[in-house]
């Protein structure tokens, strides 16, 4: 974990024994705090605020909240639920409650039954 202090050229408490914070420093810290359950995501879903789902091959916009980004990927807080389909494609205009359906990038279509069940190949 990086923390950045940032010094603004205030006073330093000089009667400290210890030396004064200064650029390129370390230091070592206990951080104490909760788990948070959250759901990870490709950077690519994400759009704003929300995320699009498709749900009995409609779209439904759902709100969430951003947690923190890592590497392509964001950690997200929303009512979201194990086995929802997650829209990755941009779709314009996104109108909620339009119909969708699913297709490989070669452009076949796919059973989303199936795919969550495990036997689309």
């Amino acid at each position: 974990m990086i923390l950045e202090i940032p010094l603004n050229g205030t006073a330093v408490n000089t009667d400290s024994l210890l030396p004064p914070l200064v650029n390129g420093m370390f230091v070592k810290a206990t951080i104490e705090g909760q788990p948070q359950a959250h759901w990870v995501i490709p950077e690519q879903a994400l759009r704003g605020d929300k995320v699009y789902l498709m749900e009995d091959g409609v779209l439904n916009v759902v709100p969430v909240s951003v947690l923190f980004r890592k590497e392509g990927l964001v950690a997200i807080d929303g009512p979201l639920r194990a086995g929802q389909t997650l829209v990755l494609n941009d779709i314009l205009p996104a109108v909620p409650g339009m119909a969708l359906r699913a297709v490989t990038m070669d452009g076949i279509a796919v059973n989303i039954a199936d795919e969550a069940k495990g036997d689309a190949s």
